[in-house]
């Protein structure tokens, strides 16, 4: 019985998957027809689909074994294109660690300097972003020349969670840098992340260099990431894996732009990313058996409205108890290994929540934070360590206005204000030395 329904699930995967892959085919052979000029754009006889296109610069990401991957350029470009806009298009300054910051690290502490660190995911690394909020921070904490001088050492990444956050903290923060905070900016699903990695792979022609992303149970070896990603000459062969987006010159990248900005992006959508469509990795996951996807782990959130998990639905009689219950609970594990080890050695701990925009904006319509916030406080509180809401940064924000001013268009990332904004209150926080902030309403 379970062998029939695997190969009728497999069955409906694959001609699911073909079916789209022909109506794709035949989008790209138009594309070519329009391109050469033979066809005109303006009597389609099918309807381009806007795909989802992000572009990084090309030969600027490497795998490392401890943080997963690192940037290996002083500067990149990273282009996000979506609902035929520009997202963002922005050069990403990059320090002499790999990550993306304007600040150098060093190893060696200046004298009566205050060095936090700072993990967090993509709202931190923020390579959308002119400057990301930890090096606003830095900014705006040495804003004022007589006071204490600060070290914001900002070792966020973007896509990525507890897994490579446990493995950054204690294989070269706490190895390296010895801080004296760590800030910790949580969003709702970051502790239920694997460990991921990124990892580039050449091509030729219209199969440009691909940027890909998988996630492991357990840090891999190197060995184990270079027999697990795909090749020009291997289809897929594990997965969940996805194509993050195209390494591309900036000649390239301009094109897209360009033409996305008149209106014309039609012309790239399938020279871009033909080869890598959803259709064509179902397939090939299908045909070697390997959906793992469907035994991921179970990842719960804390949306509020219809689905939302009730109080009674987290029984846990502690915060980690609940925690564990609207995260996983090996991720509360890791961050448990992370708070001890800063106990134990003097670092002090800021928990912060950054705001996932769609819960954000329910709770202001209830003048409120989500579960998740609450939860998260309520834990921070039990360790009796520091907790910044950064759902609160923006609690005096009508709910209608929260995604016009302070989200990207057609991106779930904050823009440069909703960004500045949290570096601010953050700043504030961080001076006072309150127990929780930006203040104590709920």
């Amino acid at each position: 019985m379970k062998i029939r329904l695997a190969y009728t699930v497999a069955s409906v995967v694959i001609v699911a998957s073909v079916s789209v892959l022909i109506v794709e085919m035949m989008a790209f052979g138009y594309a070519v027809l329009v391109s050469l000029g033979i066809l005109s754009p303006h009597s389609r006889i099918i309807t381009l689909p806007t795909l989802n296109k992000y572009f990084v610069s090309s030969d600027s990401i490497t795998y490392d074994p401890i943080a997963g991957y690192l940037y290996k350029k002083k500067e990149l470009r990273t282009v996000h294109i979506s609902g035929g806009i520009v997202s963002y298009d922005n050069m990403v300054p990059i320090n002499n660690a790999g990550f993306v910051s304007r600040y150098d690290f060093a190893e060696q502490k200046a004298p009566n300097v205050r060095r936090i660190a700072v993990l967090g995911d993509s709202f931190t690394a923020a390579s959308f972003l002119p400057k990301n909020w930890p090096d606003a921070l830095w900014a705006t904490l040495n804003a004022d020349e007589g006071g204490p001088r600060y070290e914001i050492y900002n070792f966020g990444q973007e896509a990525n969670g507890i897994a490579n956050w446990h493995s950054i903290f204690f294989g070269l923060i706490a190895k390296k840098y010895t801080p004296d905070t760590l800030i910790v900016a949580v969003y709702h699903d970051d502790l239920s992340r694997r460990y991921g990695v990124k990892h580039t792979v050449g091509g030729f022609g219209p199969i440009e260099g691909r940027l890909y992303f998988m996630r492991f149970p357990s840090i891999p070896t190197p060995e184990e990431v270079q027999a697990n990603f795909p090749s020009l000459l291997r289809p897929l062969r594990r997965g969940p894996i996805s194509v993050l987006g195209q390494l591309r010159t900036d000649a390239e990248i301009d094109g897209f732009v360009d033409a996305t900005r008149k209106g014309e992006y039609w012309r790239y959508d399938y020279f871009g990313f033909y080869g890598t469509s959803a259709a064509l990795r179902g397939v090939s996951l299908a045909i070697h058996g390997e959906l793992n996807w469907l035994r991921a782990p179970e990842v719960r959130t804390s949306t509020p409205g219809e689905g939302a998990p009730s109080k009674d639905s987290l029984p846990g009689r502690t915060p980690k108890e609940k925690l564990e219950r609207l995260t996983v609970p090996w991720g509360v594990a890791l961050l448990e290994e992370i708070i001890d080890y800063c106990k134990q050695n003097g670092i002090e701990v800021i928990l912060s929540s950054i705001p996932d925009k769609d819960l954000l904006s329910e709770a202001l319509k209830r003048n409120s934070t989500s579960e998740f916030d609450q939860i998260f406080r309520a834990y921070a509180s039990h360790h009796e360590i520091r907790f910044f809401s950064g759902e609160r940064v923006f609690s005096s924000v009508r709910s209608e206005d929260l995604v016009r001013d302070y989200y990207l268009k057609n991106d779930p990332h904050w823009n440069d204000l909703g960004s500045t904004r949290y570096a601010m209150k953050m700043a504030d926080f961080i001076k006072s030395g309150d127990r929780v902030g930006p203040d104590t309403a709920p």
